[in-house]
């Protein structure tokens, strides 16, 4: 496993095959086999939403500049958002 701190309580963690943003202590999204997916929490700060895409860029190389071009990847389902990571 290995951790990088983004930020002030921002981490990814990398294990095995999966890459994991944490922000607070609360898992925000991972990444495995080409799949995005956030936790409905994925808007919850500016703080959150800033390390969200940097995460994104760093790890999927998905670089969105706005909530509107996150909001348009949800919709057009290249971001599978669900209730709760684990």
């Amino acid at each position: 496993m290995r951790v990088e701190t983004l930020g002030n309580n921002q981490v990814a963690v990398n294990c095995e095959n999966k890459t994991y943003f944490i922000s607070y202590e609360s898992n925000i999204a991972y990444y495995e086999n080409g799949k995005v997916v956030f936790s409905n929490l994925w808007n919850y700060s500016r703080t959150t939403m800033k390390y969200l895409k940097i995460w994104l860029w760093r790890y999927t190389h998905i670089q969105p500049e706005t909530k509107k071009e996150i909001e348009k990847l949800i919709k057009n389902g290249d971001i599978i958002v669900i209730e709760k990571i684990d």
